[in-house]
């Protein structure tokens, strides 16, 4: 083996063990990417909450799932405007309590947008259009309590 292929392997291995990336408790990959206008991303959230009883047995006691878009609707140096909306929401509990069928749930969570400014790393620095997010809960809000009273 020549010289030069056997110090190319020793820094191709030395460069690969110091790549970056944060390593999350559930182990999913945190990476860091820069966006352009336009740009979205669909993530499928879940979360379920389990009761154990004293034998060890588990009961889900709550579950909820959605899909959550963030779409870049602006971006400048340091921060990205993301709009965030919703579908296929489900809730096995909230939906009962308000009395509304897992269509209506969903239906109506899903005309919920609002947007998030973060800065160039992604983390959240405020929301925008705080007005017409307000109006926009405003008219959920209602809208949610008019289907709820109704059934």
């Amino acid at each position: 083996m020549n010289i030069y292929r056997t110090l190319s392997l020793m820094a191709a291995a030395m460069l690969s063990a110091t790549a970056y990336c944060q390593i999350m408790p559930d182990n999913t990959a945190q990476v860091c990417a820069y966006w352009t206008k336009g740009d979205s991303i669909t993530y499928d959230c879940i979360s379920k909450s389990e009761k154990t009883d004293r034998n060890g047995e588990k009961t889900i006691t709550d579950s909820s799932s959605e899909k959550r878009t963030l779409t870049v609707i602006a971006e400048d140096d340091k921060s990205y405007t993301l709009q965030v909306s919703y579908e296929d929401v489900y809730s096995s509990n909230l939906s009962l309590k308000l009395n509304l069928s897992i269509e209506d749930y969903s239906e109506l969570c899903s005309s919920v947008k609002y947007n998030v400014i973060t800065n160039e790393f992604g983390t959240m620095q405020g929301l925008g259009d705080l007005e017409q997010s307000l109006a926009a809960m405003k008219t959920l809000t209602q809208t949610t309590l008019e289907k709820a009273y109704a059934g």
